[in-house]
């Protein structure tokens, strides 16, 4: 007689997230915006986030969504191979993210996203993961309301505990 044993492990299914970039404008004569969008199926949300680039339509190959005339030595060309730079710092950046939810076995949100990009991006202060997590940790439990939260005196401690850490 044998006996089986079956380990099942459940993790989240992870939804593909695919990316893209394209113009705000696409029809403009003038300098319009580059986009860089992704689609997340798993909220059936296009994330849109501006590149703060701008190029002419005129300028822009729709076919491989990045700017046309990468070679040569011409100013026109030199300014598109820094915003085909700039296009792929996002993009790296992006697949970055994705790969390390990946890893972790969480799902990416677009809110989540934002907040990497805005970090990454727009400069904006990063707080310590530790720090965030710990007020996050601290948020849930103060609105957890199955008997499982925390009293106001608890959630005053975990506060002058995190004040003395910093």
């Amino acid at each position: 007689m044998f006996l089986y044993l079956i380990i099942e492990v459940v993790a989240p299914k992870l939804a593909p997230v695919n990316f893209t970039f394209k113009l705000k404008e696409p029809k403009s004569d003038k300098l319009t915006l580059i986009y860089f969008r992704a689609y997340f199926g798993n909220e059936r949300k296009n994330f849109i986030y501006s590149t703060g680039e701008n190029i002419l339509a005129s300028e822009w190959d729709f076919k491989n969504r990045q700017p046309n005339d990468l070679n040569g030595r011409t100013a026109k060309s030199d300014n598109h191979r820094t915003i085909k730079k700039q296009l792929d710092r996002y993009s790296s950046t992006f697949t970055e993210i994705v790969n390390r939810y990946k890893n972790i076995n969480e799902q990416l949100t677009t809110d989540a996203l934002r907040q990497r990009f805005d970090e990454e991006f727009k400069k904006v202060k990063v707080k310590d993961d530790f720090f965030r997590l710990y007020e996050q940790f601290i948020e849930e439990k103060e609105s957890d309301y199955t008997g499982k939260g925390i009293s106001k005196s608890t959630k005053t401690r975990y506060e002058f505990n995190k004040n003395l850490l910093q």
